[in-house]
């Protein structure tokens, strides 16, 4: 096989085998519902069936190592070919044969590897939901296939090499072809072809992209017309069926991941954004799932028996902050709490800081919180939150980080004490920070380690640097009040009981709503603090609940 050709196959095998991992990280990242261990469980599997594709190749190539030691034994002499009886042919005609041999090789393993990568998402996602098939059941076919991606770069450097003083520094260029290869598949694939397509297309896009690149192969070693006819429409077939079938084949694979076998017939999420950053799905009833974990749904509604994602907490801030002008979220979600909060009077500013412009895109598509993507109080940055407070030195009334889930990949980023700390030099006087500990013990203590102040309510953290007071007449005085686009969101009577309910401490689900940063310091006396070392509430055994 020739330098130039082996360079390119080496890149482009490359390109196509970390492309399908990007995929397969976003479908197993949705299916773990964004588990820190997500991203390692799966590199696990994809080296070991690296590793099985290498002994594969070496299966393969024996019976070529055997034809290299056959040929330089004979010195380049004319000899007998059993496959052609009695008719001689010579070294040379044979090297002929043995690389349109090769080349075949290749050609069938790139299609068959395509043609299983292509195959593997919806087979992941049809046993989830027929099988209830648990997750991690979805590595072993990662490594199968895996496998056989990497059968190709041995054969590749196997064919391409010859066994002489330079066979090192050939199979570096060939390493670092493959290695820019790789490079540009994370790259193309997991920023740009992801922010633009869907997990569809760009496995079909990948799967036909492989097709032709190994029906290519497979055309070239053939040598009669026929033969490269057949070749012509069998990979014009493959690849017009592959076409067709990827509609059912991918349909509702997003809802079969997440509901798994409660999914019903026919039900379908009522809509699917697919960014570069993650995949943000809503269920018909409005509710928002990022990266197949729960993120609440679109509701301003703060009456109990409609509240289930507890907006009530956003209509709080303006009692436990005199004046609330300036605010920094951190994190979109479901936008609900933009709305209420946008629509305060005291408020001039609302900072939004999010890293994926789905949340955004899904936001807008409601009629429930849709005019607060574009109120004129509304600032919306694309980007890491942490970042945005290191890069700027505006400080804030309001600091509200929309976090959820503290089990999450990344959820140290906005729980640990370096955080914390981070976002307290960002606080005007008698400035709060506003966070969700999702019940995590280790979130509640660390909040109390920070802040000299805090209060929690309900799952909720509120931490000063400067004594809390909440403004009990005020709280009564604003849900009555309180109109989001220019309607009262609570009848009068029913805004007074439920702020009285509140104030009143009453239980909230079993939950006492209020509890002071001595008692959380008492409580939780031998818990550990977070820290962006530990990272603790993603990879601690336990974080148990208070």
């Amino acid at each position: 096989m020739n330098r130039s050709l082996a360079l390119a196959l080496s890149a482009l095998s490359g390109f196509i085998a970390l492309s399908y991992e990007i995929l397969w990280f976003r479908t197993y990242g949705f299916l773990t519902e964004g588990s820190p261990q997500a991203f390692s469980d799966l590199m696990a599997a994809y080296l070991f069936g690296l590793t099985a594709g290498a002994f594969l190749s070496y299966w393969l190539s024996r019976e070529d190592t055997a034809f290299q030691a056959s040929a330089l034994s004979t010195g380049g002499s004319r000899g007998l070919s059993p496959a052609y009886g009695a008719i001689e042919i010579t070294v040379e005609e044979q090297t002929k044969g043995r690389f349109r041999r090769q080349v075949m090789i290749l050609g069938v393993f790139i299609i068959g590897a395509n043609l299983t990568g292509f195959l593997t998402v919806p087979a992941i996602a049809e046993g989830v939901h027929q099988y209830n098939i648990a997750e991690e059941w979805a590595l072993p076919l990662f490594a199968v296939v895996a496998a056989l991606l990497g059968t190709t770069f041995p054969l590749i450097a196997h064919f391409a090499i010859p066994p002489n003083r330079a066979t090192g520094q050939s199979l570096s260029h060939l390493y670092a072809a493959n290695i820019v290869g790789s490079t540009a598949g994370s790259l193309l694939t997991g920023l740009i072809a992801l922010d633009h397509l869907s997990l569809q297309t760009c496995s079909v896009v990948l799967a036909l992209g492989g097709l032709l690149l190994g029906g290519a192969l497979i055309y070239s070693s053939r040598t009669n017309f026929s033969d490269r006819l057949i070749t012509t429409a069998m990979v014009m077939l493959i690849g017009l069926h592959m076409i067709l079938q990827s509609p059912p084949l991918f349909d509702r694979v997003y809802e079969k991941l997440l509901y798994g076998d409660g999914l019903s017939e026919g039900k379908r999420f009522q809509s699917i954004i697919e960014k570069a950053a993650g995949v943000v799905t809503v269920s018909p009833s409005g509710t928002v799932y990022g990266g197949g974990s729960y993120d609440g749904y679109f509701n301003t509604n703060p009456d109990p028996k409609f509240d289930g994602n507890r907006s009530l907490r956003a209509y709080l801030v303006p009692s436990i902050h005199p004046t609330p002008r300036d605010i920094l979220m951190i994190g979109l979600g479901s936008a609900s709490w933009l709305q209420i909060l946008a629509e305060h009077p005291t408020v001039e500013r609302v900072v939004v800081v999010e890293i994926n412009p789905a949340y955004v895109e899904a936001a807008r598509n409601s009629a429930i919180v849709a005019s607060s993507i574009d109120h004129p109080k509304v600032e919306i940055v694309i980007g890491d939150g942490r970042r945005y407070l290191n890069a700027h030195q505006d400080k804030f009334d309001v600091i509200i980080n929309n976090t959820i889930a503290y089990w999450r990949s990344h959820a140290t980023n906005l729980l640990s004490r370096d955080y914390l700390e981070l976002a307290k030099r960002h606080l005007k006087p008698r400035g709060i920070v506003y966070w969700n500990s999702t019940k995590s013990i280790a979130a509640q203590k660390t909040g109390a380690v920070v802040f000299p102040y805090l209060m929690r309510f309900q799952n909720m953290l509120i931490g000063s640097n400067h004594p809390i007071n909440v403004n009990k007449t005020r709280w009564i005085q604003d849900l009555i009040a309180w109109k989001i686009n220019g309607r009262f969101v609570l009848p009068r009577n029913a805004a007074f009981k439920i702020a009285q309910d509140v104030v009143a401490e009453s239980p909230w689900k079993g939950e006492p709503p209020w509890e002071s940063r001595e008692e959380i310091l008492d409580r939780l006396e031998d818990v550990p603090v977070i820290t962006d070392d530990n990272m603790i509430t993603e990879w601690s055994l336990k974080d148990t609940f208070p």
